[in-house]
């Protein structure tokens, strides 16, 4: 009990410690709040043709999220400064160029190196334009001596007006959760991760720096270890697990507590891997700097609040070393999580060993 106590005294003479336990609550806690506040931005439009062909385009991207602007450089401010993902233009004389089936350029894209998704905007705006331009094409493919453009365009126009040329069967499936507890998941997997990581790397990293080469070398290896490592870093694990519990249960969602069991185990895997950090490097800069490009990598790579697979879509392997998809593992393959009950004991001896083999 009395190496207990030392290890709590220990524990709370680092500032970060009790800064990051609430720090972690907090973030659990606010989840929910977070998800509803976060969306991406929708696309922006401008319509400078005026003409009915661009006022069907307009009405049609508007129904599906568009926002309109007045004039070009609203919509160029719009994407400048993130208020839309990106922008398209109707030019003046659009009109004249779809009936004359020369559109290539016809609708500038504006875009800025923040853009989320353009190509799904893009994607609208192409069936826009191509409801209105398939008449024109079918009129051209038949023969010049039979004038029937007005007659198609009306056809088509029927058709459009009337719904969609074939039907779908819809299945509807009811959901345990709502779209915000998901996105709660979402915040709260990633931020988690990568507290919960950090502050058993850094645990770690106290306790290569403190004492454990130094007392290695006149008590012993394992007593090394369960003297002075493991207290440090059971007082730690059990401070993570309260300021789990509590974010958990302030949050009030049924998705996020349902995710505490695997938050649990996950600061377990953190646990074995930090120490088998400790074993490896046996030095607390290299270790740092180990924890430093993980985060960092879990931060850009791992999806919290943007996937940049979506760009490179390559990063899908990469991503798997970093701790964020870690805890997506212990959520979603309870079984595979279990192995952190395996490699806890087998990081401890590691670590126990490399110390050993400072005395000789």
């Amino acid at each position: 009990m009395k190496i207990l106590l030392l290890a709590v005294k220990r524990c709370l003479r680092t500032i970060y410690f009790p800064i990051l336990m609430f720090v972690l609550a907090l973030v659990l806690a606010l989840a929910p709040r977070l998800s509803e506040s976060q969306s991406h931005p929708p696309a922006g439009f401008c319509d400078l043709d005026g003409s009915s062909v661009s006022d069907r385009i307009s009405t049609y991207l508007t129904g599906m999220g568009f926002i309109r602007c007045d004039t070009k450089a609203e919509l160029v401010d719009g994407v400048s400064s993130g208020k839309f993902d990106c922008g398209f233009v109707l030019e003046e004389g659009f009109e004249d160029l779809l009936l004359e089936n020369t559109l290539d350029g016809a609708v500038p894209i504006i875009t800025s190196p923040m853009s989320y998704s353009p190509a799904i905007w893009r994607n609208h705006v192409a069936a826009a334009v191509f409801t209105e331009l398939a008449p024109v094409i079918s009129a051209a493919a038949v023969p010049d001596s039979v004038d029937l453009s007005e007659e198609l365009t009306e056809e088509y126009r029927r058709i459009i007006d009337s719904g969609l040329l074939f039907s779908f069967k819809i299945e509807t499936n009811g959901s345990v959760h709502t779209v915000s507890e998901f996105r709660s998941t979402s915040y709260v997997k990633g931020a988690a991760a990568l507290l919960v990581f950090t502050i058993m790397m850094y645990a770690v990293c106290d306790v290569l720096k403190a004492d454990a080469k130094p007392l290695a070398g006149r008590i012993g290896a394992w007593k090394t270890v369960l003297y002075a490592v493991l207290p440090d870093l059971a007082v730690r694990v059990f401070g993570i697990c309260l300021a789990l519990t509590a974010g958990v249960l302030l949050s009030g969602e049924v998705a996020v507590r349902e995710m505490l069991p695997a938050l649990i185990v996950f600061t377990l895997l953190c646990t074995a891997f930090a120490i088998l950090a400790g074993a490896i490097f046996l030095d607390d800069g290299h270790v740092r700097i180990l924890a430093f490009f993980m985060l960092v990598g879990g931060l850009v790579i791992c999806p919290i609040t943007f996937d940049a697979t979506i760009i490179l879509p390559w990063l899908t392997y990469v991503r798997l070393i970093f701790p964020p998809y870690w805890l997506w593992i212990c959520c979603d393959e309870p079984l595979i999580s279990a192995l952190a009950v395996i490699l806890l004991p087998a990081s401890v001896a590691t670590l126990a060993w490399r110390l050993k083999g400072l005395r000789k």
